[in-house]
């Protein structure tokens, strides 16, 4: 399904929360490349982001993120673990929308590989791909990439914990 809603269900347990704040260079950048700010990414999300999303022609989805300053490690670059974060949200996300309204999944596994460093200004962009899928689990993959670098390579596994259907 292709819809914008989180469970309602899910609302109701956990109030939402303030979206993170945009500064204009990531409104900016996002624009430019279409995407538009996540209205529901939730409260730890929220602390790192904001993260952008837009629908592609055949349904699947891109997260995106700006990175700013307060997203660097020690070293000066992008920290490994808000790519990961991000390529969790990307992964999961892009499965989540596959299924029925109302469906609930979790991560069982993920696995990545850093290929290239992420700096302040860039734009990240997670895309992902299903593998297979079963009733209960999914195999999916993707990348996180600034323009035509890849910065990281992902796989993972999805339990579908519940289902309307």
């Amino acid at each position: 399904m292709s819809d914008d809603r989180p469970d309602p269900a899910d609302l109701a347990a956990h109030p939402a929360t303030p979206n993170a704040a945009v500064s204009p260079q990531a409104a900016a950048k996002a624009a430019e490349h279409g995407f538009e700010p996540v209205a529901d990414a939730g409260p730890f999300t929220d602390m790192i982001g904001p993260m952008f999303h837009k629908t592609l022609d055949d349904g699947s989805r891109q997260l995106a993120l700006y990175a700013e300053r307060r997203h660097l490690n020690s070293g000066g670059i992008v920290h490994g673990g808000l790519l990961m974060t991000l390529i969790d949200n990307t992964l999961g996300r892009h499965v989540y929308y596959q299924l029925p309204a109302g469906s609930a999944l979790v991560t069982l596994s993920l696995n990545t590989d850093f290929v290239a460093a992420g700096r302040e200004g860039d734009f990240i962009v997670g895309r992902a791909r299903i593998v297979r899928m079963t009733r209960s689990v999914v195999f999916v993959e993707g990348t996180l990439s600034r323009d035509d670098t890849v910065l990281l390579n992902a796989q993972g596994i999805w339990k579908i914990l519940r289902r309307p259907d």
